[in-house]
């Protein structure tokens, strides 16, 4: 009979089984949700590496589990990382909607879209593109797009989150909308000085 140091870490043996009324119950009696196993594993990291383990995941989220728990090293990051490169879209969609920091980067400077695109998981990229980024342009670096690029990106540093946001034109190659877009977010030009979000009819984060 297997042996557990804690409650915490009976969770995430229970979350790696699938048992959602066992993790329930166990929280019910006072059992933490962030334990993290010898490999940089949070309970949630572990049931967004797996799409048999989404109803899991939910139950986690439901009950306060950090949704940007951040694994270190080489192939880490956040839950979003882990189901991004899987190619868990169910689960994706579920991380978009508890997270506010869909673009945080990893240890390799990866975002979880940049993985998507790696690996290929076009329903994941999709989802990810469509997630609307609120960037308050108090704390960021705005770095000016390269007009000389085929086709040109601007890059915003958000340095309250540690997070980067590259955004090209909808239109690939448009370079007069990324420049114009540039001068927005500088004040150059008395459009916008505070972004809500980017509608996709203008630019797209992708």
């Amino acid at each position: 009979m297997a042996v557990y140091e804690s409650m915490d870490e009976l969770v995430y043996q229970l979350v790696d089984c699938g048992n959602v009324e066992g993790i329930k119950a166990l929280v019910r009696e006072g059992a933490g949700l962030e334990y993290v196993d010898n490999e940089g594993r949070t309970p949630l990291i572990l049931a967004c590496s797996s799409p048999d383990l989404f109803h899991a995941a939910e139950a986690l989220i439901k009950l306060g589990a950090n949704v940007n728990a951040y694994r270190p090293g080489r192939h880490g990051g956040t839950p979003l990382h882990h189901a991004a490169g899987l190619g868990i879209g169910k689960t994706v969609s579920l991380l978009l909607d508890h997270t506010e920091y869909p673009f945080l980067m990893n240890d390799d400077r990866e975002t979880a879209l940049d993985l998507g695109r790696q690996r290929g998981r076009a329903l994941v990229v999709r989802l990810i593109e469509t997630a609307q980024p609120i960037i308050a342009l108090r704390d960021v670096y705005i770095e000016e797009p390269d007009t000389s690029h085929a086709d040109p990106a601007l890059i915003i540093l958000d340095n309250a989150t540690n997070t980067r946001y590259t955004f090209f034109s909808k239109n690939k190659g448009d370079k007069q909308q990324v420049q114009r877009f540039y001068k927005e977010c500088k004040g150059i030009l008395p459009v916008i000085t505070l972004i809500s979000y980017l509608e996709p009819s203008k630019l797209v984060n992708r």
